[in-house]
């Protein structure tokens, strides 16, 4: 759900600044930064609610949800904390864009930065999840938001290769012969 959330956004931004006659990828650029920051956030608030809970772990920082109301399914078990996992990577991403935005050479850097961080962090956080629901592609092999990690990974290098491409070509044709 939160991949389809992202990509709705995405197109729903890119209608408004078609719509307002502004950078697409220079409004998204800032947008990626709070994406990072909202995820890292909004996972922690996973955790407190026990849903996109972990596979069972007997690692010491394991939790077991207990409360009744817990939207986990595995209740009473020592699980891994992938919320926490994937708040902390969200929130070392939401860093490193803040860094990156400073010096940033061209539009749509921090947002091919930001896709490509988030792609290979959430592919590895699923290994970590326990809440099979979402289902699989490929029979078990790997879930849904995995598939999805794979389609945008080479979307963010093949942007992120092009728009440097684009940069250079602009500036080196801009310098004095």
């Amino acid at each position: 759900t939160l991949y389809g959330a992202m990509l709705s956004c995405i197109a729903a931004i890119f209608c408004y600044c078609r719509w307002k006659q502004i950078s697409f990828l220079g409004f998204i650029d800032i947008a990626s930064e709070a994406t990072a920051l909202g995820i890292g956030i909004g996972r922690i608030g996973c955790f407190m609610a026990g849903c996109c809970w972990g596979n069972p772990s007997d690692l010491p920082w394991a939790v077991t949800f207990t409360h009744p109301e817990s939207f986990t399914t595995m209740k009473h078990i020592p699980l891994h904390p992938s919320q926490l996992y994937e708040a902390a990577g969200a929130l070392l991403i939401y860093f490193y864009l803040f860094k990156k935005f400073r010096n940033r050479e061209y539009n749509g850097q921090i947002f091919f930065h930001g896709l490509l961080t988030y792609s290979l962090l959430r592919f590895l956080i699923e290994f970590f999840r326990g809440d099979e629901y979402r289902g699989y592609v490929w029979g078990d092999i790997i879930s849904y938001s995995q598939f999805v990690s794979l389609l945008l990974l080479p979307l963010a290098l093949c942007g992120m290769a092009y728009f440097s491409r684009v940069h250079k070509r602009k500036h080196s044709s801009s310098l004095p012969s």
